[in-house]
């Protein structure tokens, strides 16, 4: 767990010592839902839950109206269910992806869209409001890594402040015990990053 806990403050923080092709630093926040879907039909699924993150970010500028988004962000997901209470899942999260402005309105507007990978250490997981184990193991409730894709479209205004929405699906399955079906993070947000030129 410590060991994943480093490597991804040592990639945030080569990345944002790049001083020579960095554009932009920010503060991101973004609100939603997030559920846990399950690969089994049949299961008795999960409920959405509310959600949220918040973070820095860095923008590389690549090309014209294209940036290299990255960033360090904590991030609260998880489901509810109906009758035993909630599962909380908080994240320490790193996105690495592209951002494309296509539509320019007016002279320092725009609108786009980015994609990209994200990967997220599970620090803590609660079940009504009981912690849960983090592991590897079988005998822990939750894996402590996930990976997944995000997405999002939004407009970008004075390229200072962005608004826009989010969407994130997990690719591995968070589940230790690798059963006949999985468990895999999704969230959708709104959010608004605040940027800073340099």
């Amino acid at each position: 767990m410590k060991s994943l806990v480093t490597v991804v403050a040592v990639i945030v923080f080569g990345l944002s010592n790049v001083s020579t092709s960095a554009q932009y630093f920010g503060v991101e926040a973004d609100f939603g839902i997030s559920n846990v879907f399950i690969s089994n039909p049949r299961a008795v699924g999960f409920n959405p839950l509310l959600s949220a993150k918040i973070g820095g970010t860095v923008d590389f500028d690549i090309a014209d109206n294209f940036y290299l988004h990255t960033g360090l962000g904590f991030s609260k997901k998880g489901a509810a269910t109906l009758d035993d209470g909630n599962l909380n899942f908080f994240y320490i999260q790193v996105p690495i992806g592209a951002r494309f402005s296509f539509v320019e309105i007016g002279a320092e507007s725009s609108l786009y869209a980015e994609a990209g990978l994200y990967t997220g250490v599970l620090l803590s997981a609660k079940f009504n409001g009981f912690k849960q184990d983090v592991g590897n193991t079988t005998l822990d409730d939750w894996k402590p890594l996930d990976l997944g894709l995000y997405t999002g479209v939004g407009f970008a205004i004075n390229d200072a402040i962005d608004v826009g929405f989010a969407t994130e699906f997990g690719l591995l399955n968070i589940d230790p015990e690798q059963s006949v079906f999985s468990f895999k993070n999704a969230a959708f947000m709104l959010g608004a990053n605040f940027r800073f030129g340099i």
